[in-house]
């Protein structure tokens, strides 16, 4: 019994000893870093590259709840196509219909956006604008 407690003494005072220590070294764990800074988003662009402001028509937002998929660019329409590519892989491992599941989507979600093609209007030192160019409706 007396071991036991000679041993959760040694502990105690390790542990002491190493919170002191960290303690003590802790102000200067961050020493030479500098101020730090605080970013106000409404006039901070320290480190952020320009951007075109995006607005998008109302009647994009009104054709559907899912208004984001019709706005994507060329890139995110392949991205958006690589996911569901992969996410089939993910949720059906080793399926032999795979491939075939994987053309029906891609080809409903083309068709998609060749029913509803969206157009990037632009001006030199305008804002970007996504608008419909084709029907809101089948």
């Amino acid at each position: 019994m007396m071991h036991i407690h000679r041993i959760l003494r040694k502990i105690r005072r390790l542990s002491l000893t190493l919170l002191a220590i960290t303690l003590v070294l802790a102000p200067f764990a961050g020493a030479g870093i500098g101020e730090p800074k605080q970013a106000f988003p409404e006039n901070d662009t320290e480190g952020y590259l320009p951007v075109d402001v995006l607005s998008i028509d109302p009647a994009i937002k009104d054709a559907t709840p899912d208004f984001h998929f019709l706005i994507m660019s060329p890139e995110g329409k392949e991205t958006r196509l690589m996911d569901v590519s992969l996410a089939i892989d993910f949720l059906y491992p080793g399926d032999p219909g795979n491939d075939a599941l994987k053309a029906e989507l891609n080809a409903k979600m083309q068709d998609i956006w060749d029913t509803y093609p969206v157009v990037f209007e632009t001006s030199p030192g305008g804002r970007g604008i996504p608008r419909m160019a084709g029907p809101l409706s089948r």
